[in-house]
């Protein structure tokens, strides 16, 4: 399940679903604490990822890539 980061206006970083546009309640200080939980997110779901821009991809579907 791919994720997409979103920085936020007052600071901090949320994820992003990239299927359905569902926002992570959780507000992560920086954009690498997002980044690694959204690479263990995938990890724990049997995926590959990899971040590519603001996007965290699976190496084995990569549909998302813009």
């Amino acid at each position: 399940m791919p994720f997409e980061l979103v920085h936020l206006p007052r600071g901090g970083v949320q994820l992003k679903r990239l299927k359905d546009n569902i926002v992570v309640k959780t507000i992560f200080k920086t954009r690498q604490s997002a980044i690694n939980a959204g690479m263990n997110f995938m990890r724990f779901r049997g995926e590959e990822p990899y971040v590519k821009g603001n996007r965290i991809l699976n190496k084995k579907k990569s549909k998302f890539i813009t």
